[in-house]
């Protein structure tokens, strides 16, 4: 009987050890030169619903361990070179060996063309209009006192500035219809007979030299679309401005 239980105690390890279902796998990861290099590793398997991440140090070589019976899909990837991925079959608990040498990733240039939204042109527009936005506005280049706009209006097809400051679109002299915010405005806007709208509020700007609306067309010449900008701020404020001059 106890000859029985030490014969037991001697075998029954073998016997347990005999019982295990899980292997390993060892990762080597070199360049294309041979060179052993960092990288990251992830191992994984559907199958067994393992997935773990993997580090590989300096000298390229790092191992996984107690991983089921299964095929497991390993990912290598370092930046710089191309993503190395391949299936490896783990069946035995003898170690699995996956060498993988690393390629440099090629340069690569994409260009994506995608149908966006049309609005360049207006199909709905029957006449031409330019724009001024913001940006322009702002940046604007530098003019004498009062003359802000009427320079930059000057600057657009249609356009001619005489030097006492008369707008003359399409040939017609005093013919330039100024609405601002939807609101004509009937006087003379030339600077001898008026002072300068506030440029510094406006937001766009709309020059017409035809096709403009019905109720804006007291002149003959362009209509000047001005919207000023939105104040969003809540509560009551506003803005005061002061200007000066002297005539001898």
């Amino acid at each position: 009987m106890r000859i029985l239980l030490a014969l037991c105690l001697v075998f029954l390890p073998r016997f347990a050890e005999a019982q295990r279902t899980s292997g390993q796998v060892r990762l080597e990861v070199r360049d294309a030169s041979g060179a052993p290099v960092d990288a990251a590793a992830t191992i994984e398997s559907d199958a067994t619903r393992v997935r773990r991440a993997v580090t590989i140090d300096g000298t390229g070589v790092a191992v996984v361990a107690d991983l089921p019976f299964a095929v497991y899909r390993v990912s290598i990837v370092r930046p710089g070179f191309e993503p190395a991925v391949a299936a490896v079959d783990v069946r035995s608990e003898l170690p699995v060996t996956h060498a993988v040498s690393l390629r440099i990733a090629a340069v690569q240039a994409t260009v994506s063309v995608t149908a966006g939204a049309p609005t360049i042109l207006d199909p709905f527009r029957g006449a031409a209009a330019n724009f001024i936005g913001a940006d322009l506005l702002r940046d604007r280049p530098a003019a004498a006192p009062g003359r802000s706009l009427i320079d930059l209006i000057n600057t657009q097809p249609g356009m001619l500035l005489e030097a006492n400051g008369i707008l003359h679109a399409r040939g017609s002299e005093y013919q330039v219809q100024y609405v601002v915010d939807g609101i004509p405005l009937r006087d003379n806007r030339s600077p001898a007979f008026a002072q300068s709208l506030g440029i510094e509020e406006f937001e766009s700007l709309a020059l017409r030299t035809g096709g403009y609306p019905a109720e804006f067309g007291s002149k003959l010449g362009a209509v000047v679309e001005v919207t000023t900008t939105r104040d969003t701020r809540p509560g009551v404020h506003g803005l005061a401005s002061l200007e000066a001059g002297s005539c001898s």
